[in-house]
């Protein structure tokens, strides 16, 4: 991310990473424009409190009918991709859920070779969990 930023004077990038059993995040953003003043530590409770009043999307239990992904990951095994896991939201509703794709190899491949982020798809309820799965 250096050698991009100093490529493109005041440019910025962002950097993230999972730790641990995907348990810890990480996240820092990089530049080559100074910042204005004396770097200082913005105390979490207080970003933590303008986070809390924000709204809340409602969230659907049992999602059902036309939706789209708001993000994904595909889980990896030994073998290759292993199983996808979407959170969306319906599209009439705007309730939001969570939800796993089928684990067929093309749905799981394809969400790695295309971005998925806004995709529309079907979201239904398969036995005790959501199946999503991607137009």
């Amino acid at each position: 991310m250096i050698r991009r930023t100093r490529a493109q004077p005041g440019s910025f990038g962002l950097v993230t990473a999972n730790g641990n059993y995907i348990t810890k995040h990480s996240w820092g953003v990089y530049s080559t424009t100074p910042t204005h003043g004396p770097w200082r530590r913005e105390a979490p409770d207080v970003l933590q409190s303008e986070l809390n009043v924000l709204p809340k999307a409602p969230f659907a239990e049992t999602p059902s009918g036309e939706a789209v992904i708001e993000t994904y990951t595909v889980v990896h095994g030994k073998d290759g991709p292993k199983t996808g896991i979407v959170i969306g939201r319906e599209r009439d509703s705007g309730r939001r859920f969570i939800a796993n794709t089928p684990d067929d190899a093309a749905t799981l491949l394809n969400l790695q070779e295309r971005e998925g982020l806004g995709r529309p798809g079907l979201v239904r309820r398969a036995g005790q969990v959501n199946i999503f799965v991607p137009a």
